[in-house]
């Protein structure tokens, strides 16, 4: 778990298994209250399960830009051996101009593969 009470932050992951992945029934939790934040990796990371894992990055405040490549983001990756899924939940609660990889519009909920969630809440401009 990484908690950060506020400041404009970087959090850069060269690979993945990162930035609120939680992997291998593991449970993996970045929040972040405040600050203008930005999140960067390649893959597996940004909230995501992965591996029947828990993954969470929840933000709570900022305007926030998210940087990642495909199968991040709230995104869930099956088992390869069960038929469990991963978890994972991306939660934006807050900003006025949060840029994400994919074209995300605000007061958004959208459902991802298998099991995987990205919320986007702005709070007003």
């Amino acid at each position: 778990m990484l908690e950060d009470g506020g400041g404009d932050d970087l959090y850069h992951a060269y690979f993945g298994i990162s930035q609120g992945c939680g992997y291998d029934t593991g449970i993996g939790y970045l929040v972040d209250h405040d600050g203008n934040d930005f999140y960067t990796s390649n893959t597996i990371s940004q909230g995501v399960g992965y591996e029947k894992g828990f993954g969470i990055l929840s933000d709570f405040g900022g305007d926030d830009h998210y940087s990642a490549h495909t199968g991040c983001q709230g995104y869930s990756y099956p088992s390869r051996n069960e038929t469990f899924p991963g978890i994972g939940i991306l939660s934006n609660m807050g900003g006025n101009t949060d840029v994400f990889s994919e074209e995300v519009n605000d007061d958004t909920l959208r459902y991802k593969t298998n099991a995987g969630v990205l919320m986007n809440k702005c709070s007003g401009k």
